[in-house]
């Protein structure tokens, strides 16, 4: 098996965030000040993950209002590990499901969904 290094010499004290979800595929992440200070030789390494089919469970709310015409707001939740990004999309969805619970008139049913890798916030007719 070969070994993937990834560095940014064009930011060579920065770590890059590299994933691989759906392949068989592995490296490391270093800064390149770091690469270029590794000891010359061979390195053996032991990671024990499994590959595998599944699904992600999705968390919905909705909060019907006047209409059936939809406001759909969604945010993603696939980098495992990542506290500051994944946290940041839930948890303002959290926040903005309870406001929009408090308003008195809704004119427009609301769909928050978490589900995604990316965001989303469309109108549906």
């Amino acid at each position: 098996m070969f070994l993937i290094i990834n560095g940014m010499p064009e930011m060579p004290d920065a770590i890059p965030y590299v994933t691989s979800y759906y392949k068989e595929n592995w490296g490391f992440c270093i800064s390149h000040n770091d690469f270029k200070n590794l000891i010359e030789g061979e390195y053996r390494v032991f990671i024990d993950s499994e590959l595998y089919s599944g699904n992600l469970e999705i968390g919905e709310a909705v909060i019907h209002g006047e209409s059936k015409e939809e406001i759909l707001f969604s945010t993603y939740l696939c980098h495992p590990s990542m506290a500051n990004n994944e946290l940041s999309g839930p948890l303002v969805m959290a926040f903005l499901y309870e406001k929009l619970k408090t308003m008195s008139s809704k004119r427009y049913t609301y769909n928050a969904e978490n589900n995604r890798c990316n965001f989303l916030f469309k109108y549906v007719q």
